[in-house]
Parts: structure tokens; C-alpha cells; sequence
């Protein structure tokens, strides 16, 4: 098996290769899903170490991709260069769990110094990060510029081939995560899984070098192989900036949708991990079918109006989509109370959770999946600066996507809600499909599709906006997912969600969607009920005697009870109830911010207990905190929600009780 010095790899050989990104691919996502699982044992599962772990993760391959991309361009055989990255990523993993314990310990001693303040678990949260994740992360950036450099050598193949490795690597994400979420943490744990990864990446890497080994001179020659010259035409650099701030957006709406759909389907399916792993793949796996359409096309022109158009339509797709968003509760109701919930249909019930998901977000997914290997073709006039374009095209869209966390967890979500969050989306993806198109108005064919594209984003957009209005939000948060009931049709759910129930608190945080609202029927008497993601986690009736109880209790059974700590929040009501006693000091750790927020409107059973000068509270996971503080406690209150949350289980560990 050689390649051909002029058109790179064909058949067989590209064949295996491809298989090797595959696998490549599937390891990353199963990387992310233990890194996160790993890190949050130490920094912990609030909002802010999410985004600082992505942050690392993202920041690293967006680094690995601008540097190593430029490396690949000069590499005497970039086959070799991508062997070694994929072995050097997969020996980092079968030493990572030492590793852990190094950064554990750098995390506990910057904290320890800086004290357990927001500013010193920040600065110590990045520390570990940086130090355990950064490195195979770069490495992990630089995999598709090496291999494109060596598989393209031609501009007729740039296109499709590009495509097609996006593809064959998103794909190969999909089964990684799926494989990740449903079968290897839960049978073998954190460690082995982590050493399966290494071992997929270094099989990887020892099939490409004995590739490029066999290959002998003919690999190394890929830098003078390559069609000399450009073979398109010439960018200009005004055009080149304004491809590259569009992938950029391009990769920060990507993600403003992501975070917003996941929040929706969390109200809509439960938070379990099952369904989080489903949304996450449902997500890549259109991204991956977007980029293998665009493999199946061979003009080598027109990326340029390609990325316009299919940016333009995930804008309107989803626009197309919203008015039907509020239904999505009844629907899974219907789906779901047809089956009986036991062991044996627990498959059909992931199979129909997972067709909700694509009901949402595979058409606008597959157009999205469009869009970064377009761009990253119309950004290609020179098979000679491949590595580099390739490498600066995913770096900038890397960045985007990590921005666009950022923006929808932290403003997006809490200040405009997952309807507005999702509008702001579209309208940066129909402005940024116009954008594009503008830049070629000199062309009578781009003007006559710019016409066209105008007139149907101002139909649809008219459309909406005289059929659309606000979304009942009570409906959405009625946690209709876990009625074991038939609703008769969605009109009696709305009408039953205003007529029990009246908000008083409504966010969508990164984390959660908390609300307070005064219910009315179905309970022995009115009640204040704090409800997480559609279920009711504390109340001022219902639950009200449990949660005093549970902090009375310790404190008659202690001596002198003066230092008490209390996980969660909730009500506030079990915090009330500590100080109802003659403590001198009480730390509360509430690891949901907008919790911390909504608590103080239950201060018929709290007690104001913010207002209580014994009180500290801490947003921090519980996890955490209690690795970092030198303080010792009399009494322990341990009161987080029942583990029925995605990532919650870690409250519930021997490991959190021996801390």
C-alpha cells in the first residue's frame, strides 16, 4: 500500500487510515467524559469548573491546531508527525491516573495558600487543569492538520477529503461518547476506561507509522509531491480575516444551541446521565452527517456560497422549529407512559429519548456540520499551507465554540432564557450567511442567491414573529417527564400548569433550571416548592418536616455543637434550623448559584438566614470545599438532592463521606 506522489493515499490505504481517525476520534470524546468525571472529583461540578475544564480542553486543541497545523506544512513526512502525536496522547493516558494525584495536590496547596476564596479556587481549579489536561489536548489539536497534509496533495481533493476526515472523526466522537456514557465508566471504572482510550490511540499511531515506514521515501516526500503553487484563486487578506471571524462565530453559535438544547431537553427528558450522553451524541452525530454530505460533493469550487447557505439555513431551521419546542413535554408523555418501565424496555426508552433529541436538533446539526469544513475549504488556496490553514481555521472555530459556552452559561441562559438564547442564535447565523455572501456581491450569482436567501429569511422571520409568542415557561418546568400518567392532550397541560401552579423564581443557569412557584392543587394545603429541572427538590410543606429534622436532630444530639457545616441549600429551611440553636459559626456549600438566589424566597421557613452574622456561604461544590478548608466541624449536614441528577452521585461516594 503506497500513496500516490501526486494525489495522496487511495483505496486500501486511505481506507485504513480513515478507520484510524475513526478511532482517533472515539477516544477524545472518551477522554472529555473521564477528564470531567476525574476533575470534578477535586475542582468540583459548579458552573465556573465546567467552563475552566472545557476551557482547558478547548483552549489546548485550539493551541495544538495553530501550532502544530504550522508544523505539518514542514514536516518531512507529516504521517510520522501524526503517529507520533496519536502515540504520544495515548501513553499520556495510560499514565494519567499518577497525574491526577499531582494536580489533586497542586490544587489543594494553591487553594490552601490563597485561601478557600472564589479567587484562590479559580486560580487553583486552572492550575490543575492546565497541568493534567493541557498537554494531550494539544497534542490532540494537531492530528488533523498532520493528517490532512499527508492524505491531500492536491486542491481537487482538498474539499471532499477535509469533509470527510470531519466526518470520520465526529462520527468516531459519537460512538466514543455513547460507548463512555453507557458502558465503560459503569463497568469498568474511571482508570481502565482511561487506559482503554491510550490503548485505542497508541494502536492508532503504530498502524500509521508502520504506514509511513513501509511507504520509506515516498512519505517523506509529501512536501515536494504536492501540486506546486496555488491552484485557486488568491485570497485577499480582508477576505481571508472575514472567513476566519465567521468560523469563529460560526463555532460560538454552535454552542450557544448546544447549551440551550441540552437545558431544554433536561426539562424535557430528566438530567440523568443516560440522557445527557444521548443529547451530547444526538449533537455530533448531525455535525458528523453535515460533513460527510459535504464529502459526497466534487466540485472543487463554491465552499464560499456553501458555507453561506447552510449557515443561513441552521438559522431558519431552528426559527422553523421553535413554535414547537413548548409541545416537546407532552410528546415525550405520550411516548413515554406507552412503555412499562422495567429493565427489559429500558433500550426502547433511550431509543425514544434519543428520537426526541433528533427531533430538535439534527436538521440544524447536519447544516451545521456543513459549515467548518466549507470554511475551512474556502479558506484553501494553496495544497502547500494546508497544515496551516486547516490548523488556523479549527483553532479559531475552537475558540468560538469555547466563547460560546461561556456567553450561554454565564449571560445567554440566565438573562435572556433558552428562547432568547436560541433567537440571539439565529439571528448571528442569518447575519453571518449574509456577511458571507457580501463579500462576493460583485458576482451576478451570489447576487441573485443573496436576493433569494433575503426574501425567505424575511418570509420566515415575518412568519414567526406573527405566529409565535412567548413560551408558556411553567409547562416546560412542570417535570411532565416524570408523571407515570397520560396527559390527554397539551391544552390540558397548559391549563393545569396555570391553574397549580405560579412562578415566582424562573432561571436557566448552566447547570439547572431552578424555579420557586406557589402550588395550589394536588397538595394538602398551599405550598412554596423550589423545583430543579422539573422536580420538586423542597418545599414549605410537603417536605418541610424532613428538612427541619435533619438539621434539629444533630444539634440536640451534640454536646456543644459551635462549628456546623450544611451541604445544600435548598428552602434555607435545615439552615434556620441549625441556628435556631446556639451555634457560633455555620458554612454553608450550595453548589447551584441561582439555588443560593432562589432560597431567599422561603424565608417564612429559613429564618433570613443570609442575614445571620454566623453564616458564610460558599458556592462551591461540597466535594471540594471540604479537600481545601482547615476547618473542622461539629456537626455535618449532608442534604443534597436525592441522586437522580446528572453528576450528583459524587455526594453520595464513601470517598465524599470519608472527607
Amino acid at each position: 500500500m503506497r500513496a500516490d506522489p501526486k494525489t495522496g493515499p487511495s483505496g486500501r490505504l486511505a481506507a485504513v487510515l480513515y478507520f484510524c481517525f475513526f478511532f482517533s476520534g472515539a477516544a477524545g470524546l472518551i477522554y472529555e467524559v473521564l477528564w470531567a468525571r476525574y476533575l470534578a472529583l477535586y475542582v468540583g461540578g459548579t458552573g465556573l469548573a465546567q467552563v475552566i475544564v472545557l476551557a482547558t480542553f478547548m483552549g489546548g486543541i485550539a493551541a495544538g491546531s495553530w501550532v502544530l497545523g504550522k508544523r505539518a506544512d514542514h514536516a518531512a513526512s507529516p504521517l510520522k508527525l501524526y503517529a507520533w502525536l496519536e502515540m504520544g496522547i495515548g501513553v499520556y493516558a495510560l499514565f494519567y491516573e499518577t497525574l491526577h494525584f499531582v494536580g489533586r495536590d497542586v490544587f489543594i496547596a494553591i487553594v490552601r495558600a490563597a485561601g478557600p476564596g472564589t479567587a484562590g479556587l479559580a486560580a487553583g481549579k486552572v492550575a490543575a487543569c492546565a497541568l493534567t489536561i493541557l498537554l494531550p489536548t494539544f497534542l490532540m489539536g494537531g492530528t488533523l492538520p498532520a493528517l490532512g497534509r499527508y492524505m491531500i496533495r492536491n486542491m481537487d481533493a482538498a474539499g471532499p477529503r477535509i469533509a470527510r476526515l470531519y466526518f470520520l472523526n465526529s462520527l468516531g466522537a459519537v460512538f466514543g461518547c455513547l460507548l463512555a456514557g453507557f458502558f465503560l465508566i459503569r463497568a469498568f471504572g474511571l482508570q481502565f476506561s482511561m487506559v482503554l482510550g491510550g490503548a485505542m490511540n497508541i494502536a492508532v499511531g503504530v498502524i500509521a507509522l508502520m504506514i509511513a515506514s513501509r511507504e520509506g521515501g515516498s512519505a517523506g516526500s509529501v512536501r515536494d509531491s504536492a501540486v506546486p503553487g496555488p491552484s485557486s484563486e488568491p485570497l485577499s487578506r480582508p477576505l481571508i480575516a472575514i472567513l476566519l471571524a465567521a468560523a469563529g462565530v460560526s463555532g460560538a453559535v454552535s454552542m450557544m444551541y448546544e447549551v440551550a438544547w441540552i437545558r431544554l431537553l433536561a426539562l424535557v427528558l430528566g438530567s440523568s446521565t443516560y440522557a445527557f450522553s444521548l443529547m451530547l451524541a444526538t449533537f455530533i452525530l448531525g455535525l458528523s452527517i453535515g460533513g460527510y454530505l459535504l464529502s459526497l460533493r466534487q466540485n472543487p469550487g463554491g465552499y464560499r456560497l456553501i458555507f453561506a447557505l447552510s449557515s443561513m439555513g441552521v438559522g431558519l431551521t431552528v426559527l422553523l422549529s421553535l413554535p414547537f419546542y413548548a409541545r416537546l413535554p407532552f410528546w415525550f408523555n405520550q411516548i413515554a407512559v406507552s412503555l412499562s418501565r422495567e429493565p427489559a424496555t429500558f433500550p426502547l426508552y433511550q431509543f425514544c429519548q434519543f428520537f426526541l433529541c433528533a427531533l430538535v436538533m439534527i436538521v440544524p446539526t447536519v447544516l451545521q456540520g456543513i459549515t467548518l469544513p466549507a470554511a475551512t475549504r474556502a479558506l484553501l488556496d494553496d495544497v502547500g499551507q494546508l497544515g496551516r490553514r486547516v490548523g488556523t481555521v479549527f483553532a479559531v472555530n475552537t475558540l468560538g465554540t469555547l466563547l460560546g459556552v461561556v456567553f450561554a452559561g454565564f449571560f445567554g441562559l440566565p438573562g435572556l432564557g433558552i428562547k432568547g438564547t436560541l433567537e440571539l442564535g439565529v439571528f448571528l447565523n442569518i447575519a453571518l450567511g449574509g456577511a458571507v455572501l457580501w463579500t462576493a456581491r460583485d458576482r451576478p450569482a451570489f447576487r441573485r442567491v443573496a436576493i433569494a436567501s433575503t426574501a425567505a429569511v424575511v418570509l420566515v422571520t415575518a412568519g414567526y414573529g406573527l405566529g409565535m409568542g412567548s413560551w408558556d415557561r411553567d409547562v416546560l418546568a412542570v417535570g411532565a417527564y416524570r408523571t407515570r400518567k397520560r396527559i390527554p392532550s397539551h391544552a390540558s397541560l397548559v391549563e393545569r400548569a396555570r391553574r397549580t401552579y405560579k412562578t415566582v423564581f424562573y432561571r436557566d443557569g448552566i447547570d439547572a433550571t431552578v424555579v420557586v412557584r406557589d402550588e395550589f392543587e394536588n397538595v394538602r394545603v398551599p405550598q412554596r416548592a423550589l423545583v430543579v429541572n422539573g422536580k420538586v427538590d423542597a418545599s414549605t410543606v410537603g417536605d418541610l418536616p424532613t428538612q427541619k429534622c435533619i438539621g434539629h436532630l444533630p444539634m440536640f444530639i451534640h454536646k456543644n455543637p459551635e462549628n456546623v457545616l450544611v451541604v445544600g441549600i435548598g428552602s434555607g429551611a435545615t439552615i434556620g434550623a441549625v441556628l435556631a440553636h446556639d451555634a457560633k459559626h455555620v458554612d454553608v456549600v450550595e453548589i447551584s448559584r441561582d439555588v443560593i438566589d432562589a432560597s431567599r424566597l422561603f424565608e417564612s421557613v429559613n429564618g433570613r438566614y443570609w442575614e445571620d452574622p454566623r453564616v458564610r456561604v460558599y458556592w462551591e461544590d461540597a466535594k471540594t470545599f471540604l479537600q481545601v478548608t482547615d476547618q473542622k466541624y461539629d456537626v455535618i449536614v449532608s442534604e443534597p438532592t436525592n441522586p437522580w441528577i446528572a453528576g450528583i452521585a459524587g455526594v453520595f461516594s464513601q470517598e465524599y463521606y470519608e472527607t
